[in-house]
């Protein structure tokens, strides 16, 4: 059976919820098996909300069959564990195993699926429950320099743009000019067109001008 929800307080949080409304279709156990895009009353009330209603239930539905298939294919099983991983059900570390043990699984899927547990990795290093600390952004930024450097990036648009800065963060706090160029030119394209990013921009190159001064020293010498 099917149910829809909008839940309030420490419900709606349970289910993922942080504002009204909030729809999610849940099995009898109240397990959410889809979210519904709707993000007003007024689309709850329109032709286009009962399509994204209607929409959200097959996808429950699919995600149901997925669930209750013992004998799933190495698509299906990466299917299946997308899902859970998008919706949080599911961790990086424990996401990854279970992806190390789809055998015969095409590497686009593989690839596909590495990039959003690099995603997951991202949130979960920034899940701060209270205002951070300098130390701790600092930390976040030197485990993002060290997934940078094992080939684990994110793909999602908000978790690749902190995942550069705070590698550029990082690389500021320690001196080094070569890894502060090196996130600076991965986050240029994902800013190319935006207007309100060239004083960002501006400020991070006249950052990476001062690091190499650094690094040069009074007599020009080598460095970072």
């Amino acid at each position: 059976r099917f149910r829809t929800a909008l839940q309030s307080g420490a419900r709606l949080a349970e289910k993922g919820g942080q504002g009204f409304p909030h729809l999610v279709v849940m099995d009898a156990a109240g397990d959410v098996l889809a979210e519904v895009g709707i993000e007003t009353m007024e689309q709850i009330q329109s032709a286009a909300g009962v399509d994204v209603f209607r929409a959200a239930v097959s996808e429950a539905r699919d995600f149901q069959t997925l669930a209750d298939d013992e004998d799933r294919t190495p698509e299906e099983e990466a299917r299946f564990l997308e899902i859970r991983l998008g919706r949080g059900q599911i961790g990086p570390e424990e996401a990854a195993a279970a992806l190390a043990a789809i055998e015969d699984l095409p590497e686009e899927s593989r690839a596909r699926i590495a990039g959003m547990l690099a995603d997951a990795e991202v949130r979960a290093a920034l899940s701060f429950d209270h205002q951070p600390t300098e130390e701790e952004i600092l930390a976040a930024g030197r485990m993002f320099s060290e997934m940078h450097a094992a080939g684990r990036i994110p793909r999602g648009e908000q978790e690749t743009q902190s995942f550069h800065l705070l590698r550029m963060q990082y690389a500021e706090s320690v001196g080094d000019a070569d890894a502060y160029a090196d996130a600076l030119e991965d986050l240029r394209p994902l800013l190319a067109g935006n207007p309100r990013a060239e004083g960002l921009l501006a400020e991070r190159e006249e950052t990476l001008r001062r690091l190499r001064e650094a690094a040069e020293g009074p007599g020009g010498g080598g460095g970072k």
